[in-house]
């Protein structure tokens, strides 16, 4: 299974940092594209900073109100939409 997905280009690494980058600007791209997108991440630090970053790109975008939001477990705002 993971061939399938290094043969088509589906397998990137990097820097932690240009990671968590690359994964929210593809989440980003992708959903005001209209795709559904699944974005998953190895722990709940990770799924809250990333949910921020898209948030903050959604928001910049004019896509996402930047009002309040909702808080989920552990005090993050919840998943963008």
């Amino acid at each position: 299974m993971l061939a399938d997905y290094d043969q088509h280009a589906r397998i990137s690494g990097g820097d932690p940092e240009q990671m968590l980058d690359a994964a929210a600007a593809a989440y980003t791209s992708l959903t005001t594209q209209g795709t559904d997108v699944l974005l998953m991440a190895s722990d709940h630090h990770l799924r809250r900073e990333l949910s921020r970053r898209i948030r903050d790109d959604l928001i910049r975008l004019g896509c996402v109100d930047s009002g309040p939001a909702v808080r989920i477990a552990g005090g993050g705002p919840s998943q963008p939409r």
